[in-house]
């Protein structure tokens, strides 16, 4: 499903492909906030300091305190959706 909604979107497979590897085209900052993104996803009693303190070398305080707020609601989302059972929504079609 979020491979058809980041196609929708206008990204091609190799852009798609590039998020798993945490490399490819991305600046430094994106590829910082990924790595934050999989750290919280998967083991957030991994999160140190130097995690924030490598975002905020790119980001503002507060794109930094959003770019955590989305992740964690993201996360706290799909898990719970994931429990109940519920069905992802498909890509808008156009």
């Amino acid at each position: 499903h979020a491979r058809a909604q980041l196609r929708s979107l206008g990204q091609t497979d190799n852009q798609i492909f590039a998020l798993d590897t945490l490399g490819g085209e991305l600046s430094e900052g994106d590829r910082l906030a990924l790595q934050l993104t999989r750290k919280l996803t998967v083991t957030p009693q991994w999160i140190t300091d130097d995690d924030i303190a490598g975002l905020r070398k790119h980001f503002p305080d507060a794109e930094v305190a959003e770019i955590v707020y989305r992740i964690t609601q993201a996360a706290q989302f799909n898990r719970l959706t994931e429990a109940a059972g519920l069905p992802c929504d498909s890509p808008a079609q156009g």
